[in-house]
């Protein structure tokens, strides 16, 4: 590449300017930056006048562009001197060349209008970065509130999921239990048809366990809603001052009572599922829930409360 670039390596020649001269009215607001003069004799030719009508504000930033690219070319042109053979022919081309490419590459600066008009672009274009940057932020906290949400969720279902697989495990293993038992010995037709009696009394068993919870768990959620209601019609005629006292303790007794049979409810599904785990409990539910009511506890954690209290 160095043999190809031609140059004088013991006589280096001096780096070349890229100068400039200004048309008449070239920085008014409404003109474009004019041409760019490329050689200094031109540059000279040209009126004081004419460079007086220039705006200083406008001619800055087309001055700085045409240094940058000078001291660019310079050190270009001092390297390739310093590498190369000489060839005076050569080098007047290639100089020729580059300042053609140089020319083309400085940016067209527009008049004052332009200028004003690209500031308010840009700060049009910051309030549109901040207010995209506010909106951002406030769907990733939405985003991360509903993943809390999901995870909630997840979880609750996982707990549910282990309470069903339990059960089912039991099950299964008190079948394959008794099917093991009928395999291994060798039963007369009497015997075979006492075991599948009794397989299909302890399926039907588990099964009336089964819907007996589900019945249960519905009865709780059904007066679970009834109580919430009946609790927030009690809210509202509180406030209400017309409303006669003895309405108000009617609703008072109405919630005590599903309160009640709530709390007997949820004892009663816990009494049914750790059957089906053999574990039993023959305590007294009413002292349980005198207990419940004199620790003042909430009746959404009356199943938490119940299932230590019975079982721990």
């Amino acid at each position: 590449m160095d043999l190809l670039l031609g140059g004088n390596r013991n006589k280096p020649q001096s780096g070349f300017n890229i100068q400039t001269s200004v048309i008449p009215g070239i920085f008014s607001p409404s003109s474009k930056l004019g041409a760019i003069k490329l050689d200094k004799q031109d540059q000279e030719n040209e009126s004081p006048q004419k460079e007086k009508q220039s705006s200083p504000f406008l001619l800055k930033p087309a001055v700085n562009g045409i240094v940058k690219y000078q001291k660019r070319d310079s050190n270009a042109v001092a390297a390739v001197e310093e590498t190369t053979p000489s060839d005076s022919n050569w080098n007047s081309t290639m100089k020729a060349k580059r300042l053609k490419k140089l020319a083309s590459e400085l940016p067209d600066l527009g008049g004052a209008e332009d200028i004003l008009k690209f500031q308010e672009e840009l700060t049009q274009t910051k309030t549109e970065l901040i207010t995209l940057r506010e909106l951002s932020e406030s769907k990733t906290k939405e985003m991360e509130l509903i993943r809390e949400e999901n995870a909630r969720l997840l979880e609750q279902n996982k707990t549910l999921s282990d309470q069903v697989s339990l059960q089912q495990t039991s099950k299964e293993a008190i079948l394959t239990e008794l099917a093991e038992k009928s395999r291994q010995h060798h039963v007369t037709a009497l015997e075979r048809d006492l075991i599948a009696k009794q397989l299909s009394d302890y399926s039907n068993k588990l099964n009336g366990f089964e819907e007996k919870v589900k019945s249960s768990e519905s009865i709780q959620n059904e007066q679970k809603r009834e109580m919430q209601q009946l609790q927030h019609t009690l809210e509202e005629v509180k406030e209400d001052k017309d409303i006669s006292k003895s309405l108000l303790e009617r609703s008072e007794n109405n919630v005590y009572k599903l309160k009640q049979k709530y709390f007997f409810s949820c004892a009663l599904a816990l009494k049914l599922n750790a059957q089906l785990s053999d574990r039993h409990y023959n305590g007294d539910l009413t002292s349980l829930y005198e207990q419940a009511i004199k620790e003042q506890v909430p009746y959404e954690e009356w199943h938490k409360w119940l299932l230590n209290r019975m079982f721990n």
